[in-house]
């Protein structure tokens, strides 16, 4: 089965989760709410989400994280 990189892509997506950038804060800082969950634009290598945090006391953080995988077959 040859894969088109669209297709190579929404793989990706369907793996990263809401649960999967949850637990990413929690591992930065227990003081950390998700707000959002996106995909960065640009020449990559890897697919890369940008999260959108806030602290409690409401100031903005925007963290970078690249999707790593194994498979050679990607």
């Amino acid at each position: 089965m040859i894969h088109e990189p669209q297709a190579i892509r929404n793989l990706l997506h369907m793996h990263f989760k809401s649960e999967h950038a949850q637990n990413i804060l929690r591992a930065i800082s227990p003081d950390l709410k998700l707000v959002s969950v996106s995909p960065a634009t640009g020449a990559f290598t890897n697919e890369v989400r940008i999260l959108e945090c806030r602290t409690r006391s409401g100031k903005g953080l925007r963290l970078a994280v690249k999707l790593m995988t194994d498979d050679d077959a990607w």
